[in-house]
């Protein structure tokens, strides 16, 4: 089984890391993390978030990191490295510091709550059960979901509670539109880690057809994108150095030209990570203020606000719910 599944094994979570001690990320959180990097193009900042991430969870009352408050604070951890310190706030982080999540063992300081809250942060803490605060959803979700191809999605009760948990992925799934990264008939995948690789082919050197140049193409998951520049260092001298692959098979397709993104315009509001569109709230002619919710990205599991930077009118909207962005993609042109 392990053979099979090496070509999405990452040598970062499979090492022996005595610092966890100090970190003290769970191997769950600590796979999870990993991916997150790899969606936002940081994984050169994984040591700084993990010392981030304990300084966070001493900030944030020391919260146990057990599924959900081990996400609130491995995101904001990557959020302060990525964007300084509580720049970016996540609203489940702000519902963790109001109480939505219970009380936490240890005193939040009433600093860390300004900078997440807000000045008037004690209005925001409640002090009842957060249950009790929280408004029947499932008669409107279901009407909604009615609404949406005739009600021919409803084949049960719980693809509602699917809509209701998981709106843009679920509603994808429930309509037939998610795709399988890979089955079991690509297996094994090509394994494009050069750690990866390296880690097999000494400990698994009987273990064959793992390599791309030895997998046709029609036996792939999929278009592999192979790294062709690297930096090594040879005594402390870094070197720049471009392989050029002189056979093998090639993707059907991969040379193609990508679409080319709106550039740089006056006024340009840009999305901060990658993620997915989760509701646009402004619609183009709409006049709104510094500060203005204007968007909302779901990115690594947690709800991110994008909020104008400036006073104008929307002139032009890029991008539309549902849909997949990156960081640095224009969302919206303001003036």
């Amino acid at each position: 089984i392990r053979q099979k599944y090496l070509g999405i094994l990452d040598p970062i979570a499979e090492r022996i890391d005595t610092d966890v001690l100090l970190y003290q990320i769970p191997g769950g959180m600590l796979s999870n993390l990993i991916f997150q990097l790899e969606e936002q193009g940081a994984r050169d900042k994984y040591r700084q978030i993990l010392d981030e991430t304990a300084r966070v969870r001493e900030e944030l009352g020391f919260p146990p990191l057990v599924t959900p408050t081990s996400q609130v604070v491995g995101v904001q951890a990557v959020m302060n490295v990525l964007h300084g310190r509580y720049k970016v706030i996540p609203k489940e982080t702000k519902d963790y510091c109001r109480g939505m999540y219970g009380k936490p063992p240890a005193e939040i300081k009433p600093e860390i709550m300004k900078k997440v809250l807000g000045p008037t942060w004690k209005e925001e803490v409640i002090d009842c059960r957060p249950s009790d605060l929280l408004e029947p959803l499932w008669d409107k979700k279901k009407k909604e979901l009615k609404e949406i191809d005739g009600g021919s999605l409803i084949k049960k009760e719980e693809d509602i509670m699917t809509y209701i948990l998981y709106p843009q992925v679920g509603l994808k799934f429930l309509k037939g539109q998610a795709i399988a990264e890979f089955t079991s008939d690509n297996l094994p995948l090509p394994i494009d880690h050069v750690f990866t690789r390296a880690m097999v082919k000494q400990s698994f050197p009987e273990v064959k057809q793992l390599w791309l140049e030895t997998q046709p193409p029609e036996k792939r998951g999929g278009p592999v994108q192979i790294p062709t520049e690297f930096q090594v260092e040879v005594d402390g001298e870094p070197y720049e150095v471009k392989v050029i692959p002189s056979g093998g098979y090639l993707v059907a397709g991969a040379g193609g030209t990508t679409p080319e993104k709106p550039k740089d315009i006056e006024g340009g509001i840009k999305s901060n990570m990658q993620g997915t569109i989760l509701k646009v709230k402004v619609k183009k002619g709409d006049k709104v203020k510094k500060g203005d919710v204007i968007a909302t990205i779901e990115a690594m599991k947690m709800e991110q606000e994008i909020k104008c930077e400036t006073e104008g009118e929307v002139k032009e909207i890029f991008c539309k719910e549902g849909a997949p962005v990156s960081s640095g993609d224009l969302l919206m042109q303001i003036l």
